[in-house]
């Protein structure tokens, strides 16, 4: 949850090569990003789960003990490379 906690007010941003979004993710549960989706996240251990209208839209591991500053590396749902950063602010 300490990685969670440093997203609230801050961005997440996804880069994939030249193409990047933003996220931003809430303490009661909510989430937008750049691209366009609004829903809901969930943490079970350190696997990160998106709903949208209360489906899954996709999962990921998230790594514990991450800051604002940090980024780490993570495939997306199709299996491509991603680099994942909390960057500070909205």
């Amino acid at each position: 949850m300490d990685t969670m906690n440093a997203a609230f007010g801050n961005t997440v941003r996804v880069t994939q090569g030249a193409a990047s979004y933003d996220a931003h993710y809430n303490p009661d549960g909510s989430f937008s990003n750049t691209l366009g989706l609004r829903g809901q996240w969930t943490l079970d251990g350190e696997t990160l789960t998106l709903l949208v209208d209360g489906a899954p839209i996709g999962s990921t591991t998230l790594p514990a003990g991450k800051v604002v500053g940090d980024s780490w590396g993570m495939k997306d749902q199709s299996g491509q490379d991603a680099v994942v950063a909390i960057v500070a602010g909205r």
